[in-house]
């Protein structure tokens, strides 16, 4: 996985040691990076605590890791697969898709092509400006509840309702992170076709229409 760096998380990713500076992060990327899956990474501050949201470029889809020390990008990555791989396998029992052992051994194609990572000082600004607005989402459920997510149920609570927002990129059509992300790790990783893609957004818009009947039908 390559991860593009703002410099915000250049410095978070970065740390002391007996007097000498370290950093993950590289001015360019490993020359041997080929066919990477592509992530942008940015730290907030909130109520004194640095808090990473990590998008996939391509989907808009955002994770946040919240208590993660300076310096300590092992366990943001850990985290970070851990997490990915959990949303996979939450999206693929939404979509009924795959079979329990079919989503397994996806998961397990993720994990070994993306044994290797790099960081890199570097920021799409599209992709920035729906960082923001996950940023901006995590301060009003901050300011609202008086604290931030505090476990990792509560990270995904919040992620779950913010890739569940339209999106659109460039002024192009609107879409929805999750789907968009759940297509994307199929496409790479389960080799399905185009027209699979298709069937599989249908299947996710039914799901949202379900979903919004039963919010109507509780609020009477």
């Amino acid at each position: 996985m390559l991860f593009s760096c703002s410099k915000v998380a250049a410095s978070a990713l970065s740390s002391r040691r007996q007097g000498q500076s370290h950093s993950w992060v590289n001015s360019a990327p490993a020359a041997s990076f080929s066919d990477h899956w592509e992530w942008q990474l940015h730290v907030i501050k909130l109520a004194r605590s640095n808090v990473f949201i990590a998008m996939e470029q391509e989907s808009r889809f955002a994770l946040i890791f919240g208590g993660i020390k300076k310096g300590d990008a092992v366990t943001l990555l850990k985290q970070l697969y851990q997490r990915v791989a959990n949303h996979f396998i939450w999206l693929n029992d939404r979509a009924a898709w795959l079979s329990e052992s079919e989503a397994q051994l996806a998961v397990g194609r993720f994990l070994q092509q993306n044994r290797y990572f790099d960081f890199v000082l570097a920021n799409d600004r599209s992709v920035q400006a729906h960082i923001n607005d996950v940023a901006w989402q995590l301060e009003l459920v901050a300011e609202q509840a008086g604290r931030l997510p505090q476990d990792d149920d509560e990270e995904v609570d919040f992620e779950e309702r913010v890739n569940s927002l339209l999106r659109s990129v460039r002024g192009g059509d609107y879409f929805l992170p999750d789907e968009a992300f759940f297509n994307l790790f199929l496409r790479r990783y389960a080799s399905v076709s185009a027209a699979e893609s298709a069937q599989i957004k249908e299947r996710f818009i039914a799901w949202q229409q379900t979903q919004h009947i039963l919010w109507q039908v509780q609020q009477k």
